[in-house]
This record gives structure tokens, C-alpha cells and sequence, in this order.
């Protein structure tokens, strides 16, 4: 970037800030954890693309067959942001990962977990809920 533009953008900023330096075999890491999940995403894609295309394929009306068509055009246009943003994600918990012990993590795990939500079941109710063995 030209710095005589007056223009500062604010990743720059962020990353000449980072006090604590990645290690290279982080940045290594990172890079294919990053490259691999996409590659993932990219499949998935892909893969929603393929199904979106059969259905329209085997679709009963027009009208169907346009929603699955115009699902598909939605999925290609927004495509390219999703990937780079789930990949900045990726990266960005690599540059700040969480914390095991932090409060909000703490908190999470607490509404999730609540004694007050647990009780005690029956021997009935739990054996009527599990599926039937053959």
C-alpha cells in the first residue's frame, strides 16, 4: 500500500500491534490446517452444488426446479466470501487461540450444564425413549 495515500487500514495496524510473534512452525501449522479445511469447504460446496443440480434435474414443476436453480446461484455468489472468511477464522484462532480457563468459556459451559436442569427420570420414561432392538 502507497502510505502516502492518507489511507491506513486497520489489519495492518492489528498485525504491526501483535505483541506475541507466531513461532514458524505455528505459521506452518496454520497454513495447512487452513489450506486443508478449505479444500473441506471447497468439497462441500461442491458437493451442495452437485445435489442442488440433481434435484433440479428430477424436479415436478418448473417453478420447483427454478428455486433449486436460483438456491444454486445464491450458494455461487456467496461462495468466495464464505471461504475467505472461514478461512481468516481458521487463522485467527490460530493467531488467538482460547483461553481453557477464561470467563466466557467458563460461563458457556455453565448455562449449558446447569444442576437446576437436571432431574431424575423414571426406569420407565428412560426405557421408552430408547430405540427398540431388533
Amino acid at each position: 500500500m502507497n502510505k502516502q495515500s492518507g489511507i491506513h487500514y486497520l489489519r495492518e495496524h492489528r498485525e504491526a500491534g501483535s505483541s506475541n510473534p507466531v513461532p514458524a512452525q505455528v505459521v506452518r501449522i496454520r497454513d495447512t490446517v487452513v489450506a486443508g479445511l478449505g479444500d473441506l469447504l471447497q468439497g462441500a460446496f461442491d458437493a451442495v452444488d452437485d445435489s442442488l443440480f440433481e434435484l433440479a434435474n428430477n424436479a415436478r414443476s418448473n417453478n420447483e426446479q427454478n428455486r433449486y436453480f436460483e438456491a444454486m446461484r445464491e450458494i455461487r455468489i456467496k461462495r468466495k466470501g464464505v471461504e475467505r472468511h472461514f478461512q481468516n477464522a481458521v487463522a485467527q484462532l490460530f493467531a488467538n487461540p482460547p483461553q481453557s480457563g477464561s470467563v466466557a468459556a467458563d460461563e458457556s459451559l455453565a448455562s449449558q450444564t446447569s444442576s437446576d436442569s437436571l432431574s431424575l427420570v423414571a426406569t420407565t420414561t428412560w426405557k421408552n425413549r430408547l430405540p427398540s432392538m431388533p
